[in-house]
């Protein structure tokens, strides 16, 4: 008798399920997204999106300009070889602008982006963790204590080939091929191409 109800319960919960899970395909709206290459930006175009923000370390509030983007590096024919992905905060009172130094963070590689030390370790915003016990998602972040921001301005850069950070290689319109970056010198190559143009291009426009 027992095994009867329990097998007609069974019934009615896989029944009900069957009903749940037809509701959900008939809700269910297909968008069909156009990929096409200028729908959405040029890879071998840098980007760059600005905001501002403010984050309390050590009890002083310090008002921030961040800047996520993208700068491309070329080669010797000045054909861009790759989309480098980095997100720059910059303290928004620039009156020791001239004095005040900039660090420029990454994990190097190949192998790794900024991501831990960005989220978990320097950035104004950080993810939170328990210390004791295991945080499941979603996960929320809330302002870092700890953060360099109070004693320098942040740059942090993803490798090639990791987080947003694309290789331009010919078939996307640029003259890039992952053995020249997946390598100790390649990547050293990269990031110091990388410093050299931000100090040049992208950091001196915080300053016009």
């Amino acid at each position: 008798m027992i095994h009867k109800k329990t097998l007609g319960l069974f019934s009615i919960l896989l029944f009900s399920s069957m009903v749940s899970i037809a509701q959900i395909k008939k809700e269910t709206t297909t968008v069909k997204v156009d990929m096409q290459p200028d729908t959405i930006f040029k890879i071998t175009k840098a980007q760059k999106s600005i905001t501002q923000g403010n984050v309390t370390v050590e009890g002083k509030r310090i008002n921030y300009t961040a800047i996520a983007g993208t700068l491309i590096l070329k080669n010797k024919e000045d054909t861009p070889t790759c989309s480098m992905f980095y997100t720059a905060y910059f303290k928004a009172d620039k009156s020791d602008a001239i004095q005040r130094p900039v660090t420029f963070i990454y994990n190097g590689g190949p192998g790794s982006s900024t991501l831990w030390l960005h989220m978990g370790a320097w950035g104004p915003q950080r993810v939170f963790l328990k210390d004791t016990q295991r945080v499941m998602p979603p996960y929320k972040t809330v302002n870092n204590d700890y953060s360099l921001l109070d004693a320098s301005d942040l740059v942090f850069i993803d490798m090639p080939g990791t987080g947003f950070s694309r290789i331009i290689t010919k078939k996307k319109g640029g003259a890039g091929d992952p053995k020249d970056f997946y390598s100790v010198d390649g990547d050293g190559h990269a990031f110091a191409q990388f410093i050299t143009n931000f100090l040049c291009n992208s950091f001196m426009l915080l300053f016009k």
